[in-house]
């Protein structure tokens, strides 16, 4: 087998025998879920609104099924955001790539941001107002 990278995999017949084997370049056509975290802050419609304009027109994206974008989880630092839509396999991961870095340069421009993973920590017992001791 060939990996994508272009590397050579042997993989004996007694490992694949009784093992399930992917084939990403078998179908024709391939879906893909473009997930992209926002700021709780953030206008989830102006999100939805530069995602579906950034695929739509696309001669890449299929029309049928359509293309759908939505809330997928509320995360801990981030409200993930979706777009689903289907390609044909070669423009699979092309169309991935463009339409990631588009949406982060729109979402930039827009005042969009992707929030990165943080914790707040709230001490427990100690009076208001009074420092923490010294090292």
């Amino acid at each position: 087998m060939k990996t994508l990278d272009g590397l050579f995999v042997l993989s004996p017949n007694s490992e694949l025998w009784n093992t399930p084997v992917t084939n990403y370049s078998r179908n024709p056509l391939r879906r893909n879920d473009l997930t992209i975290g926002i700021g709780y802050d953030d206008d989830i419609d102006l999100a939805f609104d530069i995602m579906t304009g950034v695929i739509g027109g696309d001669e890449r994206v299929l029309s049928d099924p359509e293309p759908a974008v939505f809330v997928s989880q509320l995360g801990d630092s981030a409200v993930d955001v979706t777009i689903r839509y289907w390609t044909s396999t070669p423009n699979w991961w092309p169309a991935k790539l463009e339409f990631t870095k588009r949406i982060k340069h729109l979402f930039d421009e827009k005042g969009i941001s992707i929030p990165f993973p943080q914790r707040s920590v709230h001490y427990v017992g100690q009076p208001q107002g009074d420092a923490l001791p010294a090292d």
